[in-house]
């Protein structure tokens, strides 16, 4: 049975005053009462845990994919700095190309400009860019001074804790 077929029901026999209900044929029974709060408040019980893991393992998933993307990071900086050291061993000896039947490689030039001091630039070479963003901790503030600000309303958010 659903959660809100559990509140029908208590709420049928709640405003039964020993007549049977005319609909339902249900009839004003304390043990009736009880059982169904019971089985309503267990089932609130469980889906409750029920989030509380899904968050739980939500939050495990999330750490675990944190450590995964460092080491994915810490795996790409070592292969960019073992590139880096074979580029330099290949043009040590002049080698462009090196290859195997397993795998063939290719020293590249590319021309990359760095920026010493970006200070010293004229300004046909800086781009700008502007970004504009509703204020909202001012909008929030606004509205409740009492003040009517067009265009934002103030809604309230209701969230359930689980601890």
């Amino acid at each position: 049975m659903k959660i809100y077929e559990y509140d029908e029901i208590i709420d049928v026999l709640l405003d039964t005053s020993g007549d049977a209900d005319e609909e339902t044929g249900l009839v004003f029974d304390v043990t009736l009462l009880d059982r169904l709060e019971m089985e309503r408040n267990e089932k609130i019980e469980n889906l409750l845990l029920y989030a509380a893991q899904l968050t739980s393992d939500a939050k495990e998933i999330s750490e675990y994919a944190t450590k995964l993307t460092a080491r994915a990071k810490a795996k790409t900086a070592k292969a960019d700095r073992l590139k880096e050291w074979l580029c330099s061993e290949l043009m040590r000896y002049g080698d462009k190309k090196f290859e195997t039947r397993r795998i063939k490689a290719t020293v590249t030039t590319r021309n990359k400009v760095n920026i010493v001091d970006e200070s010293k630039l004229p300004e046909k070479y800086i781009r700008t860019k502007v970004e504009k963003a509703p204020d909202k901790t001012a909008i929030t503030a606004a509205i409740k001074a009492g003040e009517i600000v067009e265009g934002a309303e103030l809604i309230e958010n209701k969230t359930l804790q689980i601890k």
